[in-house]
């Protein structure tokens, strides 16, 4: 009984400092200017470098390619967040609605995994052709606990020598008609950024879309919105950046 008691304490306390690491991973980080001011020019004072290393370049760009606009930094700037995002956007919408692309012509798989038979497709995305090449695909943009939010691995099976897919639940429709980006926080080592969603109220209100818009519209009456929240934050090493929150924009 007592070696019971013991072994107990000895989990909980693992788990408080576990928790309290977890915790103080940003407590050197430090809060930098929130949002970019696209009316003054691009200038870099010597004081301003020396008090803020990190905040040396800062992007004033009105591209509409770059809508998440943050202040540009030794480690970080907005057209890597930009891509990144992109990317993450795409990858997260397939396995959030099981629409990774697969070859319907190939035809379905009955694949036995943990006991239970499942229908199956194989992927055509020639990026990925095993498990092992998703998941890691997946950890270049998010951190381990975002992943666990939209990616269930009983979806995907290695068969015969490729991946495959538990797949057609997805819907190629979307009523999405743009999004507008603010930055609500910026650190050292976190992004703090909100997506304003527009959704079409009809799918016949879709029919002369022609592409999203990044900027809020005039008149958002028309639309659904909504309010998705992102954390884009630098990893443990220091060396890259991954979205540790993810909201569904589609």
């Amino acid at each position: 009984m007592l070696k019971r008691i013991l072994a107990l304490c000895l989990c909980l306390l693992m788990a408080v400092l576990f928790t309290a690491c977890k915790k103080d991973r940003f407590k050197e980080e430090e809060v930098i200017t929130p949002a970019v001011d696209l009316s003054q020019e691009q200038t870099t004072s010597e004081e301003g470098a020396t008090e803020n290393p990190q905040q040396e370049v800062v992007d004033r760009s009105e591209d509409n390619s770059y809508p998440i606009k943050i202040v540009s930094s030794e480690v970080l700037s907005s057209a890597a967040l930009n891509a990144n995002f992109n990317k993450a956007v795409e990858i997260y919408t397939q396995l959030s609605y099981n629409c990774v692309p697969v070859d319907w012509d190939l035809g379905p798989k009955q694949i036995k995994i943990d006991g239970s038979t499942n229908t199956y497709f194989r992927v055509s995305d020639s990026r990925f052709d095993s498990v092992e090449q998703l998941e890691k695909y997946l950890k270049e943009y998010f951190t381990d606990e975002c992943i666990k939010t939209f990616y269930n691995p009983k979806n995907f099976a290695d068969y015969e020598g490729h991946l495959y897919a538990v797949s057609g639940t997805g819907s190629d429709y979307s009523l999405l008609a743009g999004c507008s980006f603010a930055v609500t926080k910026q650190t050292t080592m976190r992004v703090f950024f909100t997506a304003t969603v527009y959704n079409y109220k009809k799918m016949e209100d879709t029919v002369n879309h022609t592409e999203y818009f990044t900027e809020a519209p005039k008149d958002a009456s028309v639309y659904d919105i909504k309010t998705v929240d992102f954390v884009y934050e630098i990893t443990s090493d220091k060396t890259t950046w991954k979205f540790s929150k993810f909201g569904n924009i589609v």
